[in-house]
């Protein structure tokens, strides 16, 4: 059964997830979930499955998140051989303001239903796999279909290999605007979640937090009053908690110091709050966008751990 079939609303006004978690069918809700079954849909009461758990222990099946993208071993606020996450230097507030001048023509220039058919193409180019390929096709459809671009955001939560291409490409391509083509779809995906007036109500402002591990030469990047624009999109979160228990997670080493990377989002419409639309609401996430400069206001260190203060510096 495909995935758009596993999760349609019934005439009771629940999907199939949210019967047997409500029912403490505990075989069909894993049987559903392995299936691709969408989690983040809610019922005519606005609960998700989650929500309609019978037992603590169904619900634990909904909080197994997997996802790295928090504290990933590979390192989303580093440069790698073969991936820049980050640019740094004065020249990065140039860079930033080229991208979003030029996202903003996408959406002025096409229509949202253009740049989903376009986001289509991209994808279809990943090999996702099948289970995941269903999950993510069944989310666009609803995008096209309702002609609203917050599907679109559940895109990105879902535990698939789409976001981990996406940032990717984003990373070795995407800060040079003229390489469109090479990842178009990549383009127009950002250019929704950054900049369409329809996802304004996800705004976030405040203190948000990553978890992550530095090696001693990644510290070095981290100096007080340099600036750094993340080429990616980052997820954060709006709970310390959480991004220190990735952190703790990325582990430690004589190599590695567990560090939090705290953020603070002065601007709105610039970071967007998932906490409703994410597979894993506890993780209260907040995605930062990318070609969002910041300013490295502080840094405390010490032998076990370290802090990494940044200000968001306002778009020009």
């Amino acid at each position: 059964m495909a995935s758009d079939e596993i999760s349609r609303i019934e005439r009771n006004g629940s999907t199939a997830l949210h019967v047997a978690s409500y029912n403490g069918h505990i075989d069909i809700v894993q049987l559903l979930l392995a299936h691709g079954a969408d989690q983040t849909i809610k019922n005519k009461y606005q609960c998700t499955p989650s929500d309609e758990a019978a037992t603590d222990e169904i619900k634990q099946l909904f909080n197994c998140s997997t996802r790295k993208d928090f504290a990933a071993e590979e390192n989303k606020f580093i440069e790698s051989e073969s991936i820049k996450w980050i640019e740094i230097g004065q020249g990065v507030t140039h860079i930033a303001k080229e991208n979003h001048n030029h996202l903003k023509k996408l959406l002025k220039k096409k229509s949202l239903q253009s740049l989903i058919n376009t986001i289509e193409n991209y994808v279809n180019k990943l090999d996702l796999p099948e289970d995941e390929y269903n999950r993510i096709k069944l989310l666009m459809d609803r995008a096209l279909c309702e002609d609203y671009p917050v599907p679109l955001m559940s895109m990105y939560c879902a535990e698939t290999s789409f976001y981990r291409n996406l940032n990717i490409d984003l990373a070795r391509y995407g800060r040079v605007h003229t390489k469109e083509n090479t990842i178009s779809g990549a383009y127009a995906f950002t250019a929704i979640i950054a900049h369409h007036p329809k996802l304004k109500q996800y705004s976030y402002t405040g203190l948000t937090f990553r978890g992550c591990r530095l090696r001693e030469n990644d510290a070095a990047v981290y100096v007080v009053d340099t600036l750094i624009m993340n080429c990616s999109f980052l997820s954060t979160s709006s709970d310390r908690a959480v991004a220190a228990h990735f952190s703790v997670m990325a582990g430690s080493s004589d190599m590695y110091l567990p560090t939090i990377v705290i953020y603070n989002i002065k601007h709105a419409d610039t970071a967007i709050y998932l906490h409703t639309l994410s597979e894993y609401p506890e993780e209260r996430e907040v995605l930062i966008p990318p070609f969002t400069v910041f300013k490295v206001t502080k840094v405390n260190r010490s032998v076990n751990e370290a802090e990494i203060y940044l200000d968001m510096c306002k778009r020009q």
